[in-house]
């Protein structure tokens, strides 16, 4: 970075300094006392610094923009990276509080959601049960839902800062809740809404 820096600040002053340069080799580097020679070096220089100094100006501000974009850029994942350690941290309170008696939202996901095929997820058993949960216990279904928008939002930006986000994301998702939750959390909400999400799943990536 620093080697980078100096070769652009040399490459810089080479190109302010080469056009005095060219002109006193051409036309020498006596000063003169005659006012219409200071004049014409004045409209030569002007008329080579004019352009550079456009060009120079051009590319700072380009490089300002670019850099603006990517404090922008790191801002904005920042803030998609606490949404994801808020909402996981929810859920895993969520998950293991009662749903019915002394059982847990945790135990009901891994019986009844976690190795549930495609046609078992569309049937209506398995619909009532979906429906019956997310009335007993909105927020464990709602703060899933709210998370997806936050992994579709990262995977859709070709970037490599965008993917490792993306993929610590998942990973974090995974530790705090655990792999088969989260599959199991996908197939209750492609139960719940019936498959029309209009996107693919994150954890079970063969429901469509």
């Amino acid at each position: 970075m620093v080697k980078r820096n100096l070769v652009i600040k040399v490459a810089i002053l080479s190109l302010l300094f080469s056009p005095v340069v060219l002109y006193i080799n051409t036309f020498g580097g006596e000063l003169s006392q005659d006012h219409s020679r200071w004049s014409e070096f004045g409209s030569v220089i002007g008329g080579i610094y004019a352009p550079i100094l456009g060009f120079i100006t051009l590319v700072v501000l380009t490089c300002q923009l670019s850099l603006q974009n990517k404090m922008n850029d790191q801002y904005y994942l920042q803030q998609l990276r606490e949404d994801i350690e808020f909402y996981a941290s929810q859920l895993s309170n969520i998950l293991d509080e009662s749903l019915v008696g002394n059982v847990t939202l945790r135990a009901v996901l891994h019986e009844k959601f976690m190795f549930c095929s495609h046609e078992n997820l569309c049937s209506m058993d398995m619909k009532n049960i979906a429906i019956d949960i997310h009335k007993v216990m909105p927020q464990a279904l709602d703060i899933w839902a709210a998370i997806y928008p936050v992994l579709i939002g990262l995977s859709a930006i070709d970037d490599s800062l965008f993917k490792m986000t993306l993929a610590s994301s998942k990973q974090k998702l995974v530790a705090l809740l655990s792999f088969e939750i989260c599959v199991a959390l996908d197939n209750l909400h492609f139960c719940r809404v019936d498959g029309k999400n209009g996107f693919t799943y994150v954890f079970n990536q063969k429901l469509q």
